[in-house]
C-alpha cells in the first residue's frame, strides 16, 4: 500500500503567502532605518519617495530571491552518499564493507542513545544504495522511498514517484491562476507557462535519462529547479514592473513607457524594414523549397514525348539502319498533338469563336440605325449619317416652270 504524502507539497503554498507579505514589509523597514541613519536622504516630492520606495522594494525582492535559492541548496540535508562518505559512482559491493566500518565506528552500544538516529541513517542509506533498484529510485526521487510500502520493481518505484510529482504541478498551477484571478490578470501567462513547460522538460529529462549532468544526485536537482521556479514567478511578477520605475536608465522610461512620435516613427520604419526583410526571405525559401521539390520529384515525372526535330532525327536513324536513303530536310512529318498542344488548340478555337460572335454582334448593332434610314429613304454614309436627297424630277421641273422671283422685266 502507498500512501502519498501531500504535507511536502502543500507546504509549497508557504513561499507564495511570504511573497505577498515579505516585499511590503520588507520595504517600509529598509526606508525607515536608512532614514532614521541618514535623515538627509528625506524625500522632498513625492516623486522622489516613490523612487526611493521602488529602489528599496528592488533591494528587498532580490535579497530575499538570493536568500530563497541558497536555502533550498542548504536546508536540503546530507545524502545517503554523504552519510556513508562515498562518491556517487560507488560500486554496490562497496557499500556494504563502508557501512560495516561506519557501524563499528556509530554504534549505538559504543556512542550511546545519541549515536542511534545516525546509525538508522547508515542502515538505511547501505538498504538503499545497495540495491540497484532502489538506488535508481533513490537517485530519482529521494529518501522518501525508504517510507513506500509493497513496491519492489524499477517500474513500480517509477510510478510511485510519478504519482507523488503529479500534485506539486496541479497546486502549483491552481494557486497561480488563482493569484492572477485576483489580481485580474490572465490565468496563465505567456512567459510563467513557458517556465512551467521548461520545468515538466527538465524533471522529465532527468527522471527518464540515466546519465548525471551534475555531480549530485537528480532528486537535488529537481528539488531545485522547483524553488527557482517558485521564486523566479513570484519575484519576477513585483520586480519587472518595478523596473522602469528605478530611475536609474533614463532610456528605460522611453523604453517601456510614454514614447514619442518621432521615437515612434522609427520604431514603425524599422518594423517596416524587417517586414520587407522577412518577405524576401520567404520568397528566397519558397523559391528554393520549389526547386527541391521539383527535384525529388523529377524521377516520378512522365518522359517527354519527342518534338518534331527529335522525331525527324529518329527517322534519320532508321533510315541509316535499315540503308536506306535520308528523307528530305523539308520533309513533314505529321505526329499526333501532345496533350497539351490539344487543350491550346481547343482553348484557341473558342476564344476565335467568341471574338467572332463579338464581332458579329457589335456589325449588327452598327447597321441597325444604317436600315432604319434606308428604309426611310436617306442615304448613308461611309459614317453612318444621312446625306441631302438630291431633287426629284417633278421637283425639277416644277421649279423651271416657276418664274425667278425678283427677275428685271426685260429679261421675260
Amino acid at each position: 500500500m502507498v500512501v502519498i504524502d501531500l504535507g511536502g507539497h502543500l507546504s509549497s503554498v508557504a513561499p507564495f503567502i511570504a511573497w505577498a507579505t515579505l516585499p511590503q514589509f520588507g520595504t517600509s523597514l529598509l526606508l525607515q532605518g536608512v532614514y532614521n541613519v541618514l535623515p538627509a536622504l528625506r524625500p522632498q516630492t513625492p516623486h522622489t519617495a516613490q523612487v526611493h520606495h521602488n529602489r528599496a522594494r528592488a533591494v528587498i525582492i532580490a535579497a530575499y530571491l538570493a536568500y530563497t535559492l541558497y536555502s533550498s541548496v542548504a536546508a536540503g540535508g546530507p545524502s545517503f552518499y554523504e552519510i556513508l562518505d562515498v562518491p556517487l559512482d560507488v560500486d554496490a559491493d562497496e557499500v556494504p564493507r563502508r557501512f560495516r566500518k561506519l557501524a563499528r565506528l556509530h554504534h549505538p552500544d559504543k556512542v550511546g542513545p545519541r549515536g542511534e538516529a545516525f546509525f538508522i541513517s547508515l542502515r538505511e542509506a547501505s538498504d538503499v544504495l545497495g540495491d540497484d533498484v532502489k538506488r535508481g529510485a533513490y537517485e530519482r526521487f529521494g529518501p522518501s522511498i525508504v517510507h513506500w510500502r509493497d513496491v519492489i520493481t524499477e517500474r513500480e518505484y517509477m510510478g510511485v514517484g510519478v504519482r507523488e510529482s503529479i500534485p506539486y504541478y496541479v497546486i502549483n498551477a491552481a494557486v497561480f491562476a488563482f493569484i492572477n484571478w485576483m489580481n485580474g490578470e490572465a490565468a496563465t501567462g505567456f512567459w510563467r507557462l513557458t517556465l512551467f513547460l521548461v520545468l515538466f522538460s527538465f524533471e522529465a529529462a532527468l527522471l527518464l535519462n540515466p546519465t548525471r549532468l551534475l555531480p549530485i544526485p537528480r532528486f537535488q536537482q529537481i528539488a531545485f529547479l522547483h524553488q527557482l521556479f517558485i521564486s523566479l514567478t513570484l519575484a519576477g511578477r513585483q520586480l519587472f514592473p518595478l523596473l522602469p520605475h528605478l530611475g536609474l536608465v533614463p532610456a528605460l522610461g522611453t523604453k517601456f513607457g510614454h514614447r514619442s512620435e518621432q521615437e515612434t516613427r522609427n520604431d514603425l520604419e524599422e518594423l517596416r524594414e524587417a517586414v520587407v526583410n522577412l518577405q524576401r526571405v520567404a520568397y528566397a525559401t519558397k523559391l528554393e523549397a520549389t526547386r527541391a521539390v521539383g527535384e525529388e520529384l523529377a524521377p516520378f515525372r512522365p518522359a517527354e514525348r519527342p518534338s518534331a526535330a527529335t522525331l525527324r532525327q529518329a527517322a534519320e536513324a532508321a533510315c541509316a539502319a535499315r540503308g536506306q536513303p535520308k528523307p528530305p530536310a523539308d520533309a513533314i512529318i505529321i505526329r499526333e498533338p501532345s496533350a497539351g498542344e490539344q487543350a491550346w488548340m481547343s482553348a484557341f478555337t473558342e476564344e476565335l469563336v467568341r471574338r467572332r460572335t463579338l464581332l458579329d454582334a457589335i456589325a449588327q448593332q452598327q447597321q441597325r440605325p444604317q436600315q432604319q434610314l434606308l428604309a426611310a429613304g436617306a442615304i448613308v454614309g461611309l459614317d453612318g449619317k444621312a446625306l441631302p436627297m438630291p431633287p426629284t424630277q417633278a421637283t425639277h421641273t416644277q421649279a423651271q416652270k416657276q418664274p425667278a422671283t425678283g427677275a428685271p422685266q426685260e429679261a421675260r
